[in-house]
């Protein structure tokens, strides 16, 4: 998310990108991906508890929104369930399924990832533990967020389809949630000609709900 993160730093915001684990130069976790990445949200979780018990005089630890972008937005609705109050505000862009079984059946089946095999070994399919891929998924939590959250969803996301989007912003519309969903006329899955205008939404959102 280089342009996302160079303009809010531009506009005097701390700014912190977060290797997960398996990135760059961050820890090596092999069970990461058979255990559907769910370390990434831990990753997120601490680098917050960082940020905010960090003692620096340019961060206000009581002022900490999350952005992230595709499997990012995912991140974002499972911090949101796991770590209710860590932020204080959170925002996706063009999220993945909050639902896993549907990631794996859209990006991984299809190509014939082994992970997939790995994954139904460890964990059964959603036809054989069914309690366990409801429990996986933020949506089946929604009750236990606290922050408000945006999503903002290109019409024409041909990589993750705007319907994902729908699902879970009706989810946490249903639990009483704060969340706003705006799908963006045109826009695909990494926004172009309007994505400036998209930034603008998302720091008035910011700003309403970092003062």
């Amino acid at each position: 998310m280089p342009r996302e993160q160079d303009r809010l730093a531009r506009r005097g915001y701390v700014v912190l990108h977060t290797d997960y684990r398996n990135h760059a130069r961050s820890d090596k976790d092999p069970d990461n991906d058979v255990n559907l990445r769910l370390g990434y949200t831990e990753d997120v979780i601490g680098a917050a508890l960082a940020l905010r018990d960090s003692g620096r005089p340019e961060i206000d630890g009581d002022r900490i929104g999350l952005f992230g972008r595709s499997m990012g937005g995912g991140v974002v609705y499972n911090t949101l369930v796991v770590a209710p109050g860590l932020f204080d505000a959170a925002v996706a862009y063009a999220p993945v399924s909050a639902r896993p079984e549907e990631n794996i059946d859209h990006f991984q089946r299809p190509n014939g990832d082994p992970v997939v095999t790995e994954i139904e070994e460890r964990h059964g399919t959603p036809e054989e533990n069914p309690g366990f891929w409801r429990g996986v998924t933020p949506l089946g939590h929604v009750d236990r967020v606290t922050e408000p959250l945006l999503i903002q969803h290109g019409s024409v996301d041909g990589t993750c389809p705007p319907r994902w989007s729908r699902e879970a912003a009706a989810a946490f519309e249903e639990a009483g949630k704060d969340v706003e969903l705006r799908i963006v006329p045109g826009e695909g899955h990494t926004f172009g000609p309007k994505w400036a205008s998209s930034m603008d939404v998302t720091e008035a959102f910011l700003a309403r709900h970092l003062r």
